[in-house]
């Protein structure tokens, strides 16, 4: 099981690298194809000025949303690695609750 924090605050710091950690490599990918497109658009259409002032809180974004992508995959795979995978097993579970 990888660490739901590792994995946001590798995706936080550099997009793609928290999936990468979990194994997701075109997740990775895409996810670093994504930030790095919506930077080098930003650079294309606004006016430098613009541009400067506002580079450091869409990489904040851009950085928080790939980092929460990142943990939550590492919270999905933990439940489907802790899940039951027998009958029986799962009939415990729903005697328990």
């Amino acid at each position: 099981m990888k660490n739901r924090y590792v994995a946001f605050v590798l995706s936080f710091l550099l997009p793609g690298a928290g999936l990468a950690y979990l194994g997701q490599w075109k997740g990775a990918a895409a996810n670093l194809g994504l930030a790095f497109g919506i930077g080098v658009l930003l650079a294309l259409i606004l006016p430098g000025h613009v541009f400067d002032a506002s580079i450091r809180y869409v990489a904040m974004g851009i950085g928080g949303a790939s980092g929460q992508w990142a943990r939550q995959k590492a919270e999905e795979m933990s439940k489907k690695a802790n899940a039951p995978t027998t009958l029986e097993a799962l009939a415990d579970e729903v005697k328990l609750a």
